[in-house]
């Protein structure tokens, strides 16, 4: 049987056909895990696991990888105010989510992944980034400058740059363009004396990194 699916680039439905024979590899996102899930990340990860075990019904090997974001600004916040390290706080959300992803038989990813485990590659990338003026800082934040990418942009949604309407900058804001978007924030002031564990460490190389990129 031929599996024929909707190809968003070209707009039409087109056959199916892997990289490697018979091996098709998923990564799908995972939550951001500053809280307990919703109704709407059942009705995601449910979709999901229902395009995976109908690959694996047509014969397909699924390799299946998922992302848990266990560290950004509200995890931080919210973990100072428990008292707790960042990643001990968002690991109560991951087991949490896991269990309700088991109540509703969802078959588990083949590898989950932590955004905290692979924080030395993202400091790779966001240097990159900067090096090439794709990217830029403001006061420890980076900002992607969307205009720079417009190759890409815009190339599943079939939109031309000049073709988005957004609003205009607020007075005050920190980025060069209203379509730029952080691809990192700074600590806030709030929140810097809660600087300590291995996660606080790791966001402090990165914006040491971030900072020697400039």
């Amino acid at each position: 049987m031929t599996l024929r699916i909707y190809n968003t680039l070209s707009h039409q439905k087109e056959d199916f056909k892997p990289i490697e024979a018979d091996k098709v590899r998923m990564y799908v996102c995972g939550p951001t895990t500053y809280d307990y899930s919703h109704l709407g990340h059942a009705k995601s990860y449910v979709s999901f696991d229902m395009v995976r075990r109908y690959l694996e019904y047509l014969g397909f090997r699924v390799t299946l990888v998922q992302n848990f974001t266990d560290i950004e600004e509200v995890i931080i916040r919210r973990a100072a105010q428990a008292g707790k390290p960042p990643r001990e706080y968002a690991q109560v959300y991951i087991d949490a989510f896991l269990e309700d992803m088991r109540a509703l038989n969802v078959e588990p990813a083949t590898h989950y992944t932590k955004v905290s485990d692979h924080i030395l590659e993202i400091q790779t990338l966001v240097a990159q980034l900067i090096e090439r003026g794709f990217a830029y800082t403001v006061d420890g934040d980076v900002y992607f400058r969307t205009r720079k990418a417009k190759r890409s942009f815009g190339l599943l949604t079939h939109q031309r740059l000049e073709d988005v309407i957004v609003d205009p900058l607020p007075p005050g804001s920190r980025r060069e363009d209203p379509l730029d978007f952080a691809l990192w924030k700074a600590y806030k002031k709030c929140i810097r004396t809660q600087r300590t564990g291995p996660a606080s460490q790791l966001l402090r190389d990165i914006e040491a990194q971030i900072s020697s990129a400039r």
